[in-house]
Formats: structure tokens, C-alpha cells, sequence
């Protein structure tokens, strides 16, 4: 073996190494679903490149492979997206005891009670 190949093996072992750290530190931060829809987003773009750099023959097989994988994290995160828009949406109110002649009840911002003690007992 030459320095070169010397050189370009450790150069991809400290790379390698850095790619694994680097993982680690994402997969704490994101959930486990997260760091898989991330990773087919790395595939889907290692193989583009591949494609247009090294210039390696495309079948139809490929191409709906790859049309699949894009089609995954885009729903992915349209839902993601959308989940968290309707999370936002949802308003938390405070709660507040109220207690009025011979009955007790919590009502939230809303308007909406529940009796604790007494004869009705309303759940909105």
C-alpha cells in the first residue's frame, strides 16, 4: 500500500467516525421515526448524486424506488406538518372553581362547567 491509500483509509475512518457521532447526537434529539424519514432523505439524495456525478444507468425498477422513497417523506412530513398545526390550534384554557348558592363546579375559559356537588352534572 502507497500514502495515498494510507492517507484516503484514514481519512475515512476519522469520517466515518465523525458521521457516527454526528448520528448519535441526531437520534437524541428526534425521535426514532424522525431519524429513519431523515435517513431515506440521505439515501434518496447519495443516490442522486450518484446518479448525475458518477453517471450509473437508471432502470424503470430505479426509478420507482426512488419516486416511492420521495413520495414517503414528503407524506411524512405533510403529516408531521399538519399534526403540529392542529396541536397549536388546540387552546388550553385554565380552570377555575367557581362556587355559586348550593352547588360547586369547575369551568374552564369556555363558558363550559362540570358540577362536582349538586344535582346536574354537565360534561362539555
Amino acid at each position: 500500500m502507497n500514502r495515498t491509500s494510507i492517507g484516503l483509509l484514514f481519512t475515512d475512518g476519522i469520517l466515518s467516525w465523525l458521521q457516527n457521532i454526528l448520528a448519535f447526537s441526531v437520534m437524541s434529539m428526534v425521535t426514532s421515526l424522525t431519524y429513519a424519514v431523515a435517513s431515506s432523505s440521505k439515501r434518496i439524495f447519495v443516490v442522486a448524486a450518484s446518479l448525475f456525478v458518477i453517471g450509473n444507468p437508471v432502470t424503470i425498477n430505479n426509478v420507482c424506488g426512488m419516486a416511492l422513497a420521495l413520495f414517503g417523506v414528503i407524506a411524512y412530513n405533510k403529516a408531521k406538518y399538519d399534526a403540529r398545526r392542529t396541536d397549536q390550534k388546540r387552546v388550553i384554557l385554565p380552570m377555575t372553581y367557581q362556587h355559586t348558592n348550593n352547588s360547586t363546579f369547575w369551568q374552564n375559559g369556555t363558558g363550559n362547567a362540570s358540577y362536582v356537588n349538586g344535582n346536574k352534572s354537565l360534561f362539555v
